[in-house]
């Protein structure tokens, strides 16, 4: 069972996906250096977080999303692989 109390890696995470999240907006309002910055962001708060917690699945599916994202498929085809190795059944 989950704890009520966060795991250490979730809170970077979260962390991650508020700036992925500004990222997308970002995007949509077409500023550039606004989504490049915060996609980069994203992408250190899930760095810090699979370091913090390297058997977590999620900062490494969320890794994945930003390598996407960032036109870089064998990339993001790798940490999709780290993500589905730590939880099969995650679907990453």
């Amino acid at each position: 069972t989950r704890s009520n109390f966060p795991a250490a890696a979730d809170g970077h995470v979260a962390g991650g996906d508020v700036h992925f999240l500004l990222f997308l907006d970002r995007r949509e309002a077409e500023d550039a250096s606004g989504a490049d910055a915060a996609l980069a962001k994203a992408r250190e708060a899930y760095v810090e977080a699979s370091n913090k917690v390297p058997e977590a699945a999620a900062p490494w599916e969320r890794l994945g999303r930003c390598a996407e994202w960032a036109g870089k498929p064998e990339e993001a085809a790798k940490n999709y692989a780290e993500a589905l190795a730590r939880d099969p059944g995650s679907g990453a």
